[in-house]
């Protein structure tokens, strides 16, 4: 079961990494999920969340995952991640036309 953390849309600025949200609250398990439908043949945009391996620690990227072109499955999403409140999610569409992507993070229960 999952309850969602944070919603959004976020209309991408090419090249810039966009910050979807930073984690509020507790060490939890957590999804980045977002809308791929709006890419186009050769466009690539990535996800990445970063968090510390334990509370205090440095932040640090501990995923990032590229999805490019016209999307079989536009539902795109990372694994779950074992995130802390310090950690956060970002998006970074890296060509083409700026498109908006819908994005939503859920914690596992």
């Amino acid at each position: 079961m999952s309850t969602m953390e944070s919603d959004g849309s976020q209309t991408a600025t090419i090249s810039t990494e966009h910050t979807l949200f930073t984690f509020a609250s507790g060490h939890k398990s957590r999804i980045l999920k977002i809308d791929g439908a709006n890419l186009a043949a050769s466009e690539t945009v990535v996800l990445r969340v970063y968090s510390p391996v334990r509370t205090g620690g440095t932040i640090r990227l501990i995923k990032a995952v590229p999805f490019t072109g016209v999307l079989a499955e536009p539902n795109c999403q990372l694994p779950p991640l074992d995130t802390y409140p310090t950690g956060y999610a970002t998006l970074q569409q890296q060509n083409g036309t700026g498109r908006v992507f819908e994005w939503e993070v859920v914690t596992l229960d």
